[in-house]
């Protein structure tokens, strides 16, 4: 099955692009116009432009933050990377670039305990285990069993000759050259367009045609002017909520989200909610995590990107509904700021399947593992089209198991997880009436629920249609999770 990254959040989720994600350049986030002339996003008249030469594109591969320039240059799956003389040898300093920089950058991103751009980081003690160095952590690390790295679903995985060059490389005392080369950070990429798709679902790339009568309005953070970035400064756990009016009038379906990831130093997740009524456009007000009034509609975490939905599934979003992107920090920078969000992509033109987005699995967490029961009150089939697992830093393991009406199982998830590297599966997962989904998830410790970075949770996101058919009636657990949760105790 391949990997489509959508991302997560802690809580989260959203169709991802290369590995962790990365920062981009800030910028003015404008007045929710429309990006592009005409309303399309790439600047084209007729959605002809598929490859725009002009844009600010960070190495997510998602546009400069405004959107003003009337271009997109969304991110492509092939990255490259430039190699300058000395330090690692050169064909161990391409491995590195190419599987781990992404994250362990000379400023390191997402959690990612340090940098690995340079030799001498290799031969420092490692931050979690100071006893032994950070060649040989490394070195378990690339041939574990679990908690592998770089994590599934990521980067493509160390092939077998890359992973006997690096692990010999670790493993003797990782020397430098004197004709090496330069551990580098990937590079930009450029968009890359796949064939329509011949089947329902979402698509971490931009396929022909899906501009075809879209808009995209840009949703970031700022400082309630809808334009100047957010100022941070220092934060533990700091949630911040950043409240829009639709800048459209009546009825409207998503067809792309496009993420906007501006600090990486200090976006720790972000979740966009529609609300039940009115916002007042440009409101910022701290969060508690909890939205009596919203519906989960996307999310990003670290290895987000953007989610592109084929014509015929869509999410209704109305004029008379405002926003609320819920962002969580964590920074030790007084000067930070951040325009991190989404630009959310709509057409006019009806689908034939609402889409939404689920919670399945628990809040009841306690101990080394957790699970949780969903049993849909759905008298119709279900389909689940990408599914991504949330867990936080402990996070290991998610297994998810469909217990079938005659009793019969099958597994819809078994996959290890990594925090830094947070991704959605693509899925072709039809939940009959009488079926269940058992969600379980295993922790490094001993671990309880809660909103921050080292606490816990347990999630299943799930989009599926049709639209709030995935759930069990009610509110469950601690966080509001609107009427799409469908979470056992």
């Amino acid at each position: 099955m391949s990997t489509l990254r959508v991302c997560a959040i802690a809580l989260c989720l959203a169709p991802c692009l290369p590995a962790c994600g990365a920062g981009g350049s800030k910028g003015d986030t404008g007045d929710l116009a429309p990006i592009g002339t005409d309303g399309k996003p790439n600047g084209s008249s007729d959605g002809s432009a598929k490859n725009p030469s002009s844009s600010s594109s960070n190495s997510t591969g998602t546009s400069d933050p405004s959107g003003r320039e009337g271009n997109v240059t969304p991110g492509g799956k092939d990255s490259t990377t430039t190699l300058a003389s000395g330090n690692a040898p050169c064909e161990v300093a391409k491995i590195i670039s190419d599987h781990c920089t992404t994250c362990h950058a000379e400023s390191p991103k997402f959690n990612a305990p340090m940098s690995l751009t340079d030799v001498s980081d290799f031969q420092r003690p490692a931050p979690e285990t100071p006893s032994e160095s950070v060649m040989a952590a490394a070195s378990k690390r690339i041939n574990a069993s679990t908690a592998k790295m770089p994590p599934t679903g990521t980067v493509a995985p160390l092939s077998p000759q890359e992973l006997s060059t690096l692990t010999a490389w670790l493993d003797g005392g990782a020397p430098s050259a004197a004709d090496g080369c330069a551990i580098s950070e990937p590079g930009a990429t450029n968009e890359v367009l796949v064939p329509p798709p011949t089947e329902t679902g979402a698509s971490d790339q931009p396929y022909q045609g899906w501009d075809d009568g879209v808009q995209c309005y840009p949703l970031t953070a700022n400082s309630g002017d809808l334009k100047t970035p957010y100022a941070v400064g220092t934060a533990v756990d700091k949630y911040i909520g950043f409240s829009f009016m639709p800048p459209w009038q009546g009825t409207r379906y998503v067809r792309a989200f496009r993420t906007v990831v501006d600090n990486a130093k200090v976006l720790h997740h972000w979740l966009l909610f529609q609300q039940s009524g009115s916002v007042q456009d440009g409101a910022v007000t701290p969060q508690l995590g909890t939205h009596p009034d919203g519906q989960l509609l996307m999310g990003w975490a670290p290895g987000g990107g953007d989610a592109f939905y084929t014509p015929d599934v869509g999410i209704q979003v109305d004029s008379s509904q405002g926003f609320v992107m819920e962002m969580h920090y964590n920074s030790t920078d007084a000067t930070a700021v951040d325009a991190s969000g989404v630009q959310i992509c709509v057409s006019d033109k009806a689908p034939a399947n609402l889409l939404s987005l689920s919670w399945l699995g628990t809040d009841n967490i306690s101990g080394t593992s957790a699970s949780g029961t969903c049993k849909p009150k759905a008298t119709a089939p279900i389909h689940i089209i990408s599914a991504n697992p949330h867990m936080h830093l402990k996070g290991r393991h998610m297994k998810v198991v469909i217990t079938r009406a005659n009793g019969t199982t099958e597994i819809a998830h078994d996959e290890d997880f990594a925090f830094e590297n947070q991704h959605a599966f693509p899925e072709k997962l039809v939940i009959n009436p009488g079926d269940s989904l058992t969600t379980t998830c295993t922790f490094s410790a001993p671990s309880s629920f809660g909103k921050g970075t080292n606490d816990e949770m347990c999630y299943f996101f799930s989009l599926a249609y049709p639209a709030r058919a995935l759930a069990d009636g009610g509110f469950i657990g601690t966080l509001v999770h609107g009427a799409d949760a469908c979470l056992g105790q």
